[in-house]
């Protein structure tokens, strides 16, 4: 116990000096919206370099109100930098960071009230009571989370048998849908293979159906040039076409090579 003492005085005057800093001695507005882990990056007494390492400004720069940095380092405690963000301490709660732009908006984000600094509007520190309310849901977690615990060792020493039973169940359902697969399997076998025929029935129908249609026209055709031979030597020629008055279309009493083409 001698021992650990001076530990923790030295944790505890580390913890000091670093508060006193995140604070500022003297109202120092340029370590405003700084978490404490990361104060080290703001020492006062030399340049600031951002954090993104891509430039060094003169530490007046920090929370000067203009944005240098393309990461938005420079700018915690201001709305400067669209991409900057403010941490809120919010002591006897949780801290947390809110993006930049919602600081001296006008709406009270921080429960400690530091986003709202310039006096834009009147927020209320409530940082206990939430914190309180936050410690009492997590209290009421760890009891569900105990007692859900209790009741799963619970289970697990008494509940062997009904286990077994589940297991037995869970096997003998795995094996009915098994059987159950194996039938679909078949069924799907079965009606593909109905489809297979029913197809190559109506292909066939749609084949002998084609081929009859193809003998109807090549006899019309057989017999409109029957008709149209008058001499029966197997070829057509005009005069034949012009002795047909079914080709004379404008009713003149003569059959011309238009009108005999309108046809063919």
């Amino acid at each position: 116990e001698a021992h650990a003492r001076p530990k923790v005085m030295v944790v505890f005057s580390t913890f000091l000096v670093a508060f006193c800093l995140f604070v500022g001695v003297g109202g120092d507005e340029r370590l405003r919206g700084i978490a404490i882990s990361k104060l080290s990056f703001y020492d006062p007494s030399r340049p600031f370099t951002c954090l993104d390492g891509s430039k060094s400004v003169d530490f007046d720069e920090v929370n000067d109100d203009y944005c240098d940095c393309d990461d938005g380092t420079d700018e915690p405690g201001t709305a400067a930098c669209p991409q900057g963000r403010f941490h809120c301490t919010n002591a006897g709660h949780k801290p947390q960071y809110i993006p930049s732009s919602r600081v001296n908006d006008g709406i009270c984000d921080c429960c400690d009230t530091t986003d709202e600094y310039a006096g834009l509007v009147q927020c209320t520190n409530n940082c206990r009571e939430l914190g309180a309310v936050d410690r009492e849901e997590r209290r009421k977690e760890r009891e569900k989370q105990r007692q859900g615990y209790e009741t799963r060792i619970e289970y697990s020493q008494t509940g062997k048998e009904k286990k077994q039973d589940r297991e037995t169940k869970v096997e003998e359902l795995k094996a009915e849908v098994d059987n159950i697969k194996r039938e679909a399997d078949r069924l799907e076998e079965i009606k593909k293979t109905a489809e297979s025929q029913a197809e190559a029935a109506k292909q066939e129908h749609i084949d002998v159906w084609k081929a009859q249609q193809e003998e109807i026209e090549r006899k019309k055709a057989d017999e409109a040039f029957s008709q149209l031979d008058t001499d029966n030597d197997g070829m057509l020629v005009l005069s034949e076409f012009q002795s047909k008055v079914e080709f004379d279309t404008n009713a003149d009493g003569n059959v011309d090579v238009d009108e005999i083409l309108e046809y063919t």
